[in-house]
């Protein structure tokens, strides 16, 4: 597809941009059925996969300055935090 302002399919529109920048290498295809029978590798089943999208994710982190804190710290109330004997 040469002209990016216009898409005629999904794939198309995610593919020229339209969807925003796309977090996962993994190709939809592989989180299909069909994918997952032929044997296609996600970040779920396969090394490889797992380190090219924890590879993505710190890319995007370092480009949009996201991730880098710290989550807040989980705040204990009376009833979670009291145990029983």
């Amino acid at each position: 597809m040469t002209d990016t302002l216009e898409a005629f399919t999904a794939e198309e529109a995610a593919d020229a941009g339209f969807f925003g920048i796309k977090a996962d290498p993994t190709p939809d295809h592989a989180y299909t059925l069909a994918g997952v029978a032929a044997g296609e590798p996600t970040p779920e089943t396969d090394a490889g996969a797992k380190q090219a999208a924890e590879a993505r994710k710190a890319e995007l982190a370092d480009r949009f300055g996201g991730g880098s804190e710290a989550a807040p710290a989980a705040k204990s109330t009376k009833a979670s935090s009291s145990s029983s004997s």
